[in-house]
């Protein structure tokens, strides 16, 4: 474990890791540091403190701990983000999907109704899908996500009634086009769960639409 002592006048680094001490001589104050390895001294010229005079900085005052909490905290955000809860099918839900005219649909599709965490793209995605949030960062940074035939550059835009987000799959060989994932918003209700959920009635297709279909409705020609 590397550790930094703070004397007065002089800073003394100890690690077995070249690479990391490589990195701090060349970033801190050449006249004030001093840095050793078990094979290494950099700076022989500087007087090494006594250890009444070295002070041990603690973790929690480091740099990188403050990173690393503030990572932990935005990792169990995106945790509790990608809870979805389906929606307890009632008479008056039952009634509503009846209600919707899905004559003019493109084949492959389904109904989902859902609580979302949110209204976000990737949220959407994940829930309608049902695919985990880690794939969905994964086709974000790769450029295979869109909204309504628009490539997403904020996986965190906020989506709407009548949107659809697309997700560019992999390669059907025998087509040779890539397959299409869409999730249609067709129905954000007013209504929230216990948690404050939206609830959203989602079209979505997992197989039947290709890569060329991104910038097409989900009706028939």
């Amino acid at each position: 474990m590397n550790k930094i002592f703070n004397p007065k006048n002089v800073r003394l680094l100890v690690s077995s890791n070249k690479s990391f001490i490589n990195h701090y001589h060349t970033k801190l104050h050449q006249n004030e540091i001093l840095l050793l390895s078990k094979t290494s001294i950099f700076k022989p010229n500087l007087l090494i403190p006594e250890p009444n005079q070295i002070r041990f900085l603690s973790k929690k005052h480091g740099a990188n701990n403050g990173k690393n909490e503030m990572a932990k905290k935005e990792a169990q955000n995106e945790n509790d983000d990608d809870e979805y809860e389906d929606v307890e099918g009632d008479v008056d839900d039952e009634e509503f999907i009846k209600t919707i005219d899905t004559s003019d649909f493109k084949p492959g599709f389904k109904i989902v109704q859902k609580h979302v965490p949110s209204l976000r793209v990737d949220s959407i995605l994940a829930a309608g899908l049902n695919i985990s949030r880690k794939k969905i960062d994964d086709n974000f940074y790769s450029s295979k996500l869109r909204l309504n035939g628009e490539k997403v550059l904020k996986k965190s835009f906020s989506v709407k009634e009548n949107d659809h987000v697309d997700l560019i799959g992999d390669l059907d060989e025998k087509a040779g086009r890539r397959i299409l994932k869409r999730v249609y918003i067709y129905k954000v209700f007013d209504e929230s769960s216990k948690k404050n959920k939206p609830k959203v009635v989602m079209v979505t297709w997992k197989s039947g639409l290709f890569e060329e279909d991104a910038y097409k409705s989900i009706y028939k020609n």
